[in-house]
């Protein structure tokens, strides 16, 4: 393949350019290498050094007129966003005014919904004020929730609160303190039954047949372990599950414990 001769437009603008006459004596050179074998790396390096020196001059060329045509819009440009900055500023205060009154809205709202549900809640008894959060569903703070239909949803929620407590509490369960701990933070009545059998098994495998023996060895290991009542350091290793069975059964026999 012969060499490209393309000095002439390397000195000349872009704008001055045949791209007729160019793309013809291009499909000339190219042609006139198309029967070339090459049989190796190095019997071809020479034709494609001589095509990669003819992109990158027509690419420079590009690149150059292309800097050249955008360089007043980049001037144009830098002044627009300054501009649309300004909007933008703006409606960002807006949004954020909008977002803080419906925050302010909602805290309102939930507010009233609170008495509401206090007045409702008796059956709960001294659960009623720790169940709200369980309770409470975000829905009901939206702006186009029914009254209505919200009051009548926090009835629903009492009821049904009011009847798991009632089958929780008729376990008859030694844990049932624990158990309802659970429900408060939000485990389903489900969840309970199944912890109920977790500390049930967990007491079993201790060998303990009642919870008065659980507490009897407790008192004893602490008798012997605790130099005044104010109480002593435990330190404690297992996975995560037999962490949370050690804290139910200290926390069901009614041993006092701080995680720090």
């Amino acid at each position: 393949m012969q060499e490209f001769q393309l000095t002439d437009i390397q000195s000349t603008d872009i704008t001055e350019w045949n791209f007729e006459q160019i793309r013809s004596y291009l499909t000339q050179v190219l042609d006139s290498g198309k029967e070339t074998v090459y049989t190796d790396e190095a019997s071809a390096k020479a034709d494609k050094s001589e095509l990669t020196r003819a992109k990158k001059l027509l690419e420079d060329k590009r690149k150059e007129y292309k800097a050249k045509c955008l360089a007043p819009y980049e001037i144009v440009e830098k002044q627009i966003k300054t501009l649309t900055s300004m909007l933008d500023e703006r409606a960002a205060e807006i949004t954020a005014s909008v977002n803080a009154f419906a925050e302010q809205r909602k805290r309102e709202k939930e507010q009233e919904l609170y008495s509401y549900y206090m007045k409702k809640a008796a059956d709960l008894g001294a659960f009623a004020e720790p169940l709200w959060k369980r309770i409470l569903s975000a829905k009901w703070l939206n702006a186009s929730a029914s009254q209505k239909k919200t009051e009548e949803a926090i009835l629903l929620a009492i009821s049904n609160a009011s009847g798991e407590l009632e089958r929780i509490r008729a376990l008859k369960s030694p844990y049932v303190d624990t158990l309802i701990e659970n429900y408060i933070g939000g485990a389903t009545i489900e969840d309970c039954f199944k912890k109920n059998e977790e500390l049930t098994a967990a007491y079993e495998k201790a060998g303990f047949e009642d919870i008065g023996t659980a507490k009897s060895v407790v008192r004893s290991e602490i008798a012997q372990n605790a130099s005044s009542d104010a109480g002593i350091t435990l330190t404690i290793k297992g996975d995560k599950l037999q962490l949370e069975q050690v804290f139910d059964f200290m926390r069901a026999i009614g041993v006092e414990f701080e995680i720090k």
